[in-house]
Parts: C-alpha cells; structure tokens; sequence
C-alpha cells in the first residue's frame, strides 16, 4: 500500500499540466482497492498548481498566516506577503500523517526485519521533515523510501512462501 501511495505522489507531481497539491491529506480521504492501491477519494481540498499559488499569496505577518491545511507558504515579512510557492510537499505531508503513523514502531512492521523497519522508521522522518525553499522532500528521500518499501515487500513476499 505505501508503495502505492508513493505512486500516487509521482502521479500528482508529474502527469498533469500542472502539479495536483492535496491540502487536506488523512487517512479517510483515501480508499485503498482490493489490488492494494491507494486512490483519494475525497478531493475537495486538491488544487493545481496556477489556483494553489492564487490561495497561498495572501496578506501575513508571519508564517503560521500562510498556511491553508496541508499546504504551507512562507511569509516575506519585507511585504507581508505570503509566497506563491508551496514550502512543503504532497510527499512530506503524506509522510507526516499516513507513513509515520504505520512505521512508528517494530510491533506495527511484523514480519519486516528488524534493521529494514529502523531504516524504514528513519526515511519516514526525514521525509516528513522540512525540506528546501522550493517545498520539495530532502534530495533523494523518494528514491530511498521506494527502496526501503521494495526492500519490506520482498521480506514480506519471502516469509509468505
């Protein structure tokens, strides 16, 4: 299922005009089919990226004031302004509140050993960190965590034979 969260972020990221922002990311906004992939469900806080930057610019006097749900801006405090441009990402907030939750500790990763869920456990937190200015997860932590993920998948296929 996490790897299929992980494709839904690239989705959203990459094959539209325009990046696909979900502002509004929880557990029940998705549904999850039977072949174990994951599909939001409810979208009405989900915006591409020309309506993201017209919500996010608005008047602040510091940075909580440029926050709408999930999607977070910064606050130019020389023209109290909120920036046009997303300071996080879909693939942070997902870490934040659907990974970090599943891979908080071994007794919720049965069967994944016990190396991979530390490692699993230490990519989800630096995923859900703040990243760069331009709001994107630090440098290579999709690659890793889709890794990280295969990596369990085969321990789980393995210890299924």
């Amino acid at each position: 299922m996490a790897l299929s969260f992980l494709d839904m972020v690239a989705h959203f990221d990459h094959d539209f005009s325009h990046r696909l922002h979900l502002c509004d990311i929880k557990p029940e906004n998705f549904a999850i089919r039977s072949d174990f992939t994951a599909v939001a469900i409810d979208v009405d806080m989900a915006f591409f990226e020309p309506k993201m930057r017209e919500i996010l610019e608005q008047n602040c006097t510091g940075d909580e004031d440029c926050n709408f749900f999930d999607c977070f801006s910064k606050c130019d405090l020389r023209v109290h302004r909120c920036g046009a441009q997303r300071a996080n990402s879909n693939l942070q907030v997902i870490c934040d509140k659907i990974f970090r939750h599943w891979f908080s500790s071994p007794l919720r990763s049965p069967g994944v050993s016990l190396p991979l869920g530390r490692q699993l456990r230490a990519a989800v937190q630096e995923c859900a960190a703040p990243g760069d200015p331009q709001g994107r997860a630090p440098r290579g932590v999709f690659s890793k965590l889709r890794r990280l993920l295969q990596a369990a998948l085969r321990e789980l296929q393995e210890k299924d034979k």
